[in-house]
């Protein structure tokens, strides 16, 4: 049986450093300036909203904290090796959420392996190379919004994004789900 890449989307977690903040089910062409907690993954979108609620739960004891934009610094940005100039950002929460998060992801294949979903459902695709020791959290500038050295912004919600390519249209990003933090956890798929 042939697999439809239409089923498979990519997913990643974020803090949104844009202003005004993302609602559920909004939708980009372009991400807004952020922080990637989790690294971008492909799954079936079926699964989605099973992934937005093991992340919830993950999320609930994370309280609302403040980055600080730090210096910048060359990074390769994807498989390709293509490098991209980012401003390094701080904040120990970043490292906490991240090591929270990204056992989640890892373990997806054999949740959905557990829950007796058909094997296409157990793949997820994960480059790992920027993640655990190697996790350096940042924002990579756009093309209107950028930090400055020292600059500080508040993270009161992380987000599940969803990039997704439907039927003659450009992909976009939708907010898949939205995790306020130090409060009961809003989802959407």
């Amino acid at each position: 049986m042939k697999d439809n890449k239409e089923s498979r989307v990519k997913s990643l977690v974020m803090a949104d450093l844009a202003h005004p903040p993302l609602e559920i089910g909004a939708d980009v062409r372009k991400l807004p300036l952020h922080v990637t907690l989790v690294p971008p993954f492909h799954h079936e979108r079926l699964v989605t909203s099973h992934i937005a609620r093991l992340i919830g739960e993950k999320l609930g004891g994370i309280r609302p904290f403040t980055i600080t934009a730090l210096h910048e610094e060359e990074m390769t940005a994807n498989k390709k090796h293509e490098t991209v100039r980012v401003r390094r950002v701080g904040a120990k929460t970043l490292y906490t959420v991240h090591n929270l998060l990204m056992p989640v992801v890892l373990g997806l294949p054999e949740e959905f392996e557990q829950a007796g979903l058909p094997e296409k459902f157990q793949q997820i695709d994960i480059d790992t190379r920027h993640t655990g020791i190697n996790y350096k959290p940042h924002a990579t500038p756009t093309e209107t919004q950028r930090l400055n050295i020292g600059e500080k912004r508040d993270i009161n919600a992380l987000y599940l994004m969803q990039k997704v390519k439907l039927s003659n249209s450009h992909p976009m990003w939708y907010v898949a789900a939205k995790y306020p933090l130090g409060k009961d956890n809003e989802t959407a798929s």
